[in-house]
């Protein structure tokens, strides 16, 4: 802040890493009060159609989702989905992670349809983008067997559990 002064990229990104510091620590409210600081800043140097302001929405989502405000948390993977979409097409990885993140919401809430719809979807992107044997594509197999775990179908839920199984035997 002294160097550079408030209104800064470098010291929007410092409160970045504040923000992860203080949320896997636990000090959610530390961690909003940096995430909130973050994006008045990038909003104001950059714009809301920029992917720095897609990220920080991701992280103030994040947050809330934390906090078990789900409502505030999902309009704000809408919104940071939304500005990637436009900014950088829907097949890419960044967005297939971001549709992960509202499908896990999503997952918790008990929307369980909405939930496949964006874990189908962010699937097909990470199969198409980084293949079949990639560490993202596990991940994202393991969602949609928690996904089919959580709604009974236990048939489905081990099909994606061995698939995923077999990805991570492949990495070791």
């Amino acid at each position: 802040e002294k160097e550079f002064g408030k209104m800064d990229t470098n010291y929007a990104s410092t409160l970045a890493v504040l923000f992860e510091i203080s949320y896997y620590s636990g000090n959610y409210k530390k961690a909003l009060t940096y995430t909130q600081e973050e994006i008045e800043i990038i909003k104001e140097l950059q714009g809301i159609n920029h992917l720095s302001y897609s990220s920080s929405l991701n992280d103030l989502a994040t947050i809330y989702y934390a906090m078990g405000q789900y409502y505030q948390s999902e309009d704000l993977f809408i919104q940071a989905i939304k500005i990637k979409k436009k900014l950088i097409g829907e097949n890419t990885p960044s967005y297939a992670n971001s549709l992960n993140n509202l499908a896990v919401l999503y997952m918790l809430m008990g929307r369980y349809k909405q939930a496949e719809e964006q874990l189908l979807k962010a699937n097909k992107i990470i199969k198409t983008q980084l293949g079949e044997n990639n560490p993202s594509f596990e991940n994202s197999l393991n969602n949609l067997a928690g996904l089919y775990e959580d709604m009974g179908n236990y048939s489905l839920a081990e099909k994606f559990h061995l698939q995923a199984n077999q990805i991570f035997k492949t990495q070791l």
